[in-house]
């Protein structure tokens, strides 16, 4: 069992018109995967309706090198093997 605080991370849905003023917690030129606080867990999920993937290998690793305690995905991922290969714990 893994218990930590959580970082979220909520999915705008493709093509969705940019908000008026970006997210007060969301540096500009910052990427999703760089805001995740070490010793969190990520919970991640994806707008209604969308079909690409929200977290592969490539994330999943660069969230662990961060820190990060786990990844929970609602939504879909890719690159399973690259994703069981980081040893995070992925659901």
């Amino acid at each position: 069992v893994t218990a930590a605080p959580v970082s979220t991370i909520l999915f705008a849905a493709k093509g969705a018109p940019p908000p008026a003023e970006p997210p007060a917690n969301v540096p500009k030129d910052a990427h999703w995967a760089d805001l995740a606080r070490e010793g969190t867990l990520v919970f991640m999920q994806q707008p209604p309706g969308q079909t690409n993937a929200i977290c592969g290998g490539i994330m999943a690793l660069r969230m662990k090198v961060r820190g990060v305690k786990g990844v929970v995905v609602a939504g879909r991922v890719r690159d399973l093997p690259e994703l069981r290969s980081t040893n995070l714990p992925v659901s």
